[in-house]
């Protein structure tokens, strides 16, 4: 069972993710909050959920101050990005606080299951749109980068495991699909993380846009 809360300042929105999820048999809605700091309270008062359903523009404290915060106290805790705020200069800084997810308001309800049961697994996701907005961001700033860095090398296994993640793969899709074990294939991962000098898939993906990896 997916445990999940809504934080979000607008009830008629809680009200419509819980309509958008009721009766989906693996989901559960167990706590919900009308601003970041009520979330980050509401984490010493009751059962930790495993994902958060995370609004970005709230008043008392935000989106992107909460996700830092839960992130800092319970990095078990897996967070989406939920709203209508798509600019790059938005997006970029959400995914450093550490957010696993980022997906619009206008989702529907296959897409945010989706989200959730891939988020659930340990894997990031980000709808179409904020994917092309990070592509786009990331483009810019190559351009106006003006310094080189020193090149990584990365292996063959390693290259295919990479694109086989900004493929969107799950660990078990990868696993099946190179003949490895799924832990085989977490170890690569690993790997890849201490090579590049990220903190997890989302910074992974960042670093194959940025040296225009394919």
């Amino acid at each position: 069972m997916i445990k999940v809360w809504i934080v979000d300042d607008h009830i008629i929105f809680i009200n419509g993710i819980k309509n958008l999820l009721n009766g989906v048999n693996d989901i559960k809605i167990t706590g919900e909050a009308l601003n970041g700091r009520e979330a980050v309270d509401l984490l010493d008062n009751q059962e930790h959920p495993d994902i958060i359903l995370m609004d970005l523009k709230m008043p008392v404290m935000d989106g992107q101050e909460a996700t830092r915060l839960v992130k800092q106290r319970n990095p078990e805790i897996k967070i989406i990005m939920i709203t209508m705020h798509l600019a790059p200069e938005t997006v970029t800084p959400i995914l450093d606080s550490g957010a696993n997810g980022y997906m619009m308001k206008n989702t529907g309800k296959q897409e945010l299951i989706q989200a959730l049961h891939q988020v659930s697994k340990g894997d990031p996701y980000f709808s179409n749109e904020v994917a092309s907005a990070l592509v786009a961001s990331y483009r810019l700033s190559e351009q106006a980068k003006t310094e080189k860095e020193q090149p990584i090398e990365l292996t063959g296994r390693e290259q295919e495991v990479l694109k086989l993640i900004l493929g969107e793969l799950t660990t078990s899709e990868i696993a099946a699909q190179l003949g490895l074990s799924p832990h085989t294939v977490d170890t690569y991962r690993k790997n890849l993380l201490v090579k590049v000098n990220v903190k997890n898939t989302a910074g992974l993906v960042k670093w194959a846009l940025k040296n225009n990896f394919h």
